[in-house]
């Protein structure tokens, strides 16, 4: 009788040990996965490119210009069509010209063509007015690109009317 109670005793502290050991891996493991996690996301960052935007007029025509503030090259880059509200006229819009790739540090000027809706080919040169101070109206100019490593982002800056801020970038979830 004598064994059997020390045989319980010692089976419920092998098991309250276990439960213990379990709980204390546990917590070991969820600190390992917020650590990496971590580590990705500060390593994302480092890598991570970004962009300022101006308008520039160049031999007769305006060009956007864009510069990586960055700290990674951008790859594949794609600004979205900017829809253009006229005060007097249809509306149209305005499709710029892809870049394949920009470093940290440099800036290029992105071509742009004007569309009036219902036009499917051509589009005259853009003179992009619509951007600038003296326009009617602020528009959103939403850049998608990628990293090295094919992280895609986007950032959507906001120009016109009322100046230009400067938008944060963000995971593109939708990867158009």
């Amino acid at each position: 009788m004598a064994i059997n109670i020390l045989n319980l005793i010692v089976l419920t502290l092998t098991l309250g040990a276990v439960v213990w050991y379990t709980v204390i891996t546990r917590r070991m493991q969820k600190a390992i996965v917020d650590q990496v996690g971590e580590l990705v996301r500060q390593r994302r960052l480092s890598n991570m490119p970004a962009f300022v935007a101006d308008i520039k007029h160049r031999e007769g025509a305006d060009y956007l210009e864009l510069t990586n503030i960055g700290k990674g090259i951008a790859v594949n880059i794609a600004i979205d069509r900017v829809e253009v509200r006229f005060p007097t006229l249809k509306p149209g819009n305005i499709e710029f010209d892809k870049v394949l790739m920009l470093p940290s540090g440099e800036k290029v000027l992105v071509e742009s063509r004007e569309f009036i809706f219902g036009q499917a080919e051509g589009g005259d040169p853009n003179s992009l007015t619509f951007l600038g101070r003296h326009a009617h109206y602020d528009a959103d100019v939403s850049i998608r690109f990628q990293d090295v490593e094919g992280t895609k982002y986007i950032q959507t800056l906001r120009m016109g009317k009322s100046g230009y801020e400067h938008g944060f970038v963000r995971l593109d979830e939708n990867g158009k």
